[in-house]
């Protein structure tokens, strides 16, 4: 597990690097509109759900964007053959009723109180 943990410091660092040019990699037509966000949070329940499948070993996290082009992320569980691991609300739901987790909170929009990441 420890190989994907960073020093904290380390991860201030990449925050800081992201809020300073984030905005700069972007063509200028869509700079300013908020695509990017600083973070998304999600309820806790959600992976208590995907962790419930015993199948399910890690997380993956994919970047996705919605209609207003806005840059948004979309999780699911990783089994041990680095396959997506989907919830299923009824285990014998087929494979396209199945969930994954989105619809986080998401700043800029609503953004947390301030914290070493995110100052």
């Amino acid at each position: 597990m420890t190989g994907n943990l960073i020093p904290l410091s380390e991860a201030v660092k990449m925050t800081s690097i992201f809020r300073t040019d984030s905005n700069s990699v972007l063509d200028p037509a869509y700079q300013d509109m908020g695509i990017l966000p600083t973070c998304e949070s999600f309820d806790k329940s959600c992976f208590v759900k995907l962790f419930t499948d015993i199948n399910c070993v890690g997380v993956r996290v994919y970047l996705a964007m919605d209609e207003r082009l806005r840059v948004k992320l979309v999780i699911v569980g990783v089994n041990a053959q680095n396959e997506d691991v989907y919830i299923k609300l009824n285990p014998n739901e087929p494979l396209e009723e199945s969930y994954v987790i989105e619809n986080g909170v998401r700043c800029p929009d609503s953004c947390p109180p301030a914290s070493p990441l995110n100052p």
